[in-house]
């Protein structure tokens, strides 16, 4: 592998600026078919969170414990 990068910037270090501007362009329409390929595919999903916090059973042990947690999580919100 070393011996191909070293041969490719050789051959780069000795192009012309036709021959650069050349893959430049190349390399810019690669990009730009990146760009739509990879745009189609990133979307974001929104989801709709419910305003109150789902119902839960009441404690066996303690039942102001869980109406805490409910007014923590309305403040948090």
């Amino acid at each position: 592998m070393r011996v191909i990068c070293k041969a490719a910037s050789i051959l780069w270090n000795n192009a012309t600026l036709e021959e650069k501007n050349v893959y430049k362009e190349i390399a810019d329409r690669v990009y730009e078919i990146y760009l739509l390929r990879s745009g189609t595919f990133n979307f974001k999903l929104n989801i709709p969170f419910p305003k109150e916090p789902p119902p839960r059973p009441p404690s066996a042990t303690n039942h102001k414990k869980d109406l805490n947690r409910s007014k923590i999580y309305f403040l948090l919100n």
